[in-house]
């Protein structure tokens, strides 16, 4: 008989009758395949494989403290509870290289995935295998491959088929695999239908996630921790913090649900128990909901340790949980070269030092040295731990996008060069693990998903359309592979509006948002993309809705500001780019927009300073902005000035033209008449075709009193599409040449 250990079991604060709302529906399903009696050891025959030792492992995962979304109290300490349990001798002292423990931040998705694959990998039949998930659980919307989602600590806070998100179906293939194909005895445990504000909220997304959990995968028996639309509760007076169903659970496993004494815990004892522990403490407000034989054992007594658990529980003297930390094989001589080099293995995964440089790189070193037998223990491993550190890298840009993150979108807006590594950080996990395995498409789809990208960016970096179509023929081969991919709809939405395709954008968008009715991303450019359509009342009414959602997203801001200087409505405007700025100080276009509006409305002071401060918060600002500037400053007659942004502008880019063209005009504001000319002409050999150039070198050459060629150069200005009558009447630098015959027939010219 073995003896409970005191310290596996969390300590009961009577004194403390708080009781919490932990917000969640906590169920557990013991998944029991026939295979195996549970708490039944069996003895080993020499030479025959049949009558080796039946093993446990377990799979135990416990987030509290999430990275995006609600965060829960005791989710992590339920978890650690159950690793204890099984750790102890009631539990069958399952040995630590036997369990994987995942807790808060080290449960991301594919730290998930990677442990199942684990568990499935070592797993034979006879054997029992533990999959217990302490987390949120949710939904977006109800479709037949959105069937729920168990939240790691990496989910977004919406669009949860771009990962960080485990899919039940995911599940359910594994369950199958190994309680009807592998004849494995699996025990599932579940809590993942928790309150929160998550994106599922409005169609009850937690609880769909808990009817998936509970429909039938093989041969199974489900217990579950409240009935539907219920919460489960937590709070001090359970353990020094725990859930009351998860407490009382792992007490009933021990032996107090044994009602018969028969020193076997019937699952009708177990619901039994539960109903009426669950129930009283929390006055009715929680009802555990059991479906299976009721007649089967799902626990086996050990004696001394159900005597310990009675004393203690007589005594108010439960201890604390311990935190389990698995241990690996035992190490090989670390004096050995293969051995370094696995720890510089190790070292690179650490320092995100992946696939380059080549040279010391996690991927570099696995290719030398996994095959070598002195590493035989550690293969598998090496291989799960490097798609892992791939895979998140990867991931957490797919998550700032979709949480909006300001530093995110910067970055792609400025062509980070980082994208470039992204898509072969996925096919390497891809390939690590093989066609086979139940990640592999998740990979390749994110992986199209950044070759698209990369083109996307290559194309707006480039101006090149036909970068555009090859993103968009990646892009629709990922919403091929997976229809409820919003963050795929909501790029190829970019790439239509990029290709001058509006109409056909609107409905990628509306699918984005279809399959992600809580993401504001879409919304925004949904905004944008009625701009250009110049429906600008639509686009005012969409950014609202987008406001509604999320009222601190800069874009959606800039966007509707966008809108109303469409109709010119520059006060609602100039409020609203005020607006981007306060939630994104970053976000440079909405400073020069804002200045934009200032020079709309006359206050050139003001439209200099968002101007100079759009030029400092620029990655990307070069020549066009200081030339604007000198611009501003020679309105202002601030000649100093304007001559410095002017050199400022030059110095950048000596190409650009629009310099020597503001240029050109200060100058003649300031009868420099021969360096106005220079640059006006320098500003034609550029731009050749534009009416400008030739309109302001008329007025330069009618200034120097050169009658004859101001006319042919107003001829070759309205033959490039010159026609402002009014102007052209009221220029004063055509006030000599006005008396003209020949300029009076270019009045009537433009006038016809």
């Amino acid at each position: 008989m073995h003896i409970l250990k005191s310290d596996t079991i969390l300590k009961l604060l009577p004194e403390n009758k708080r009781l919490a709302i932990r917000g969640k529906t906590l169920f557990t399903i013991l998944v029991a395949g026939w295979a195996s009696f549970w708490g039944m050891s069996t003895l080993c025959g020499q030479g025959d494989s049949r009558f080796r030792a039946h093993q446990t492992r377990a799979v135990i995962v416990g987030i509290s403290d999430y990275q995006n979304i609600s965060d829960l109290e005791y989710a992590h300490r339920d978890a650690e509870a159950l690793a204890a349990y099984l750790r102890s001798s009631a539990g069958g002292e399952v040995p630590d290289e036997n369990i994987r423990l995942l807790l808060n931040e080290k449960a991301t998705q594919m730290q998930l995935a990677m442990a199942l694959d684990w568990l499935q990998e070592e797993s034979q039949a006879g054997d029992r295998a533990y999959i217990y998930f302490s987390g949120h659980g949710d939904v977006e919307k109800k479709t037949a491959r959105q069937r729920g989602f168990l939240l790691t600590y990496d989910a977004p806070n919406t669009t949860y088929m771009a990962g960080g998100a485990f899919p039940i179906l995911f599940l359910q293939d594994i369950i199958s695999e190994l309680s009807a194909e592998k004849k494995v005895e699996v025990i599932l445990m579940a809590d993942a239908c928790r309150a929160g504000k998550l994106a599922g909220n409005a169609i009850g997304g937690n609880h769909v996630t808990a009817e998936k959990l509970a429909e039938s995968y093989a041969n199974e028996i489900k217990i579950l921790s409240c009935q539907k639309d219920e919460l489960s509760q937590e709070g001090l007076q359970w353990g020094a913090g725990r859930g009351v169903f998860s407490y009382h659970l792992i007490e009933g496993l021990i032996g107090l649900a044994d009602d018969s004494g028969d020193g076997q815990v019937s699952l009708r004892e177990l619901r039994n128990y539960l109903e009426s522990l669950v129930g009283q403490e929390t006055a009715g407000n929680q009802l555990p909901m059991v479906v299976g034989d009721l007649s089967h054992s799902v626990a086996k007594v050990d004696g001394e340790s159900l005597a310990k658990l009675r004393n203690e529980k007589e005594e108010n003297l439960m201890k604390d949980a311990v935190v389990m930390k698995t241990r690996g094989p035992t190490q090989p001589d670390p004096d050995t070269l293969i051995w370094q080099q696995y720890l510089a293995f190790q070292e690179a995964i650490k320092e995100k030092h992946l696939l380059y440089p080549e040279v010391g790189a996690a991927y570099s070193l696995y290719q030398k040295i996994h095959q070598e037998t002195i590493l035989q223990a550690y293969r598998d491993e090496m291989k799960r731990d490097l798609a892992i550190a791939l895979h998140d890298e990867a991931q957490q840009a797919i998550n700032d996008y979709l949480m909006a993150s300001p530093q995110e979108l910067q970055q792609r807006w400025s062509y980070d060069e980082q994208y470039e590594q992204y898509p072969e950080y996925l096919k390497v996990a891809a390939d690590l693990l093989g066609p086979n395995h139940f990640m592999h498409e998740d990979l390749r789809v994110k992986q199209l998903y950044f070759e698209g990208l990369e083109l996307r960016l290559q194309g707006e970096k480039q101006k090149e359309k036909l970068l555009f179509e090859e993103a968009l023929a990646k892009q629709v081969i990922v919403v091929k592979m997976d229809s409820s991919a919003a963050y795929a709809y909501n790029e190829i939405g970019l790439l239509m509006r990029r290709l001058k395709r509006q109409d056909e954008a609107t409905e990628f968008f509306n699918q984005a948002n279809l399959y992600s009715p809580e993401w504001v991303l879409p919304m925004a450019n949904q905004v944008g993309n009625y701009i250009d359509l110049k429906k600008f009342n639509v686009a005012e009414e969409i950014a609202k809705k987008a406001i509604g959602l999320d009222s601190t997203f800069a874009l959606t801001y800039y966007n509707l500001g966008v809108a109303y200087e469409g109709t010119e409505e520059w006060d609602k405007a100039m409020e609203v780019y005020k607006k981007a700025i306060q939630f994104d100080p970053a976000y440079s276009d909405a400073y020069y927009n804002l200045g934009f509006v200032y020079f709309n409305k006359g206050e050139l002071e003001q439209t200099e300073n968002y101007f100079l401060q759009y030029a400092n918060k620029s990655p990307n600002a070069g020549a066009a902005i200081w030339s604007d500037l000198g611009f501003i400053a020679s309105l202002q007659e601030k000649a100093p000035t304007a001559k410095q942004y002017f050199e400022k502008a030059i110095s950048l880019n000596p190409e650009y033209p629009d310099t020597y063209l503001n240029l050109g005009e200060f100058y003649l504001t300031q009868h420099q008449l021969q360096e106005a000319r220079q640059a006006i002409e320098k500003y034609i050999v550029k731009q050749p075709n534009e009416m400008d150039g030739y309109y302001l070198l008329a007025s330069i050459l009618a200034r120097e009193d050169n009658p004859g060629e101001a006319i042919n150069q107003l001829e070759l200005a309205i033959s490039k599409g010159f026609d402002d009558w009014e102007m052209l009447n009221q220029d004063e630098n055509f006030e000599k040449l006005r008396k003209k015959s020949a300029f009076k027939k270019l009045l009537k010219k433009i006038e016809k």
